[in-house]
């Protein structure tokens, strides 16, 4: 079966460990299409031109409040 007009959208996450080695996750809102409540990494859509890396930092200071400035080198 081919599967025509299919839509893809990128997205990234991020998987935070304190220095206990705890990871840090967050809970999807009762309002959510998809997985209502489960518990996710931190993390959401790519915007056009965005690396994956930007969008995952960004994507955990929207959610969590948690800034870490991103650098490729």
């Amino acid at each position: 079966m081919q599967r025509k007009n299919r839509v893809y959208k990128i997205a990234a996450c991020i998987m935070l460990f304190d220095l206990e080695g705890k990871v840090h996750v967050t809970r999807r809102a009762d309002t959510m299409k998809f997985f209502t409540r489960a518990w996710v990494f931190p993390g959401g859509h790519v915007d056009p031109g965005e690396v994956l890396e930007e969008a995952a930092l960004r994507e955990l200071h929207e959610e969590c409040g948690i800034e870490i400035k991103y650098s490729d080198g």
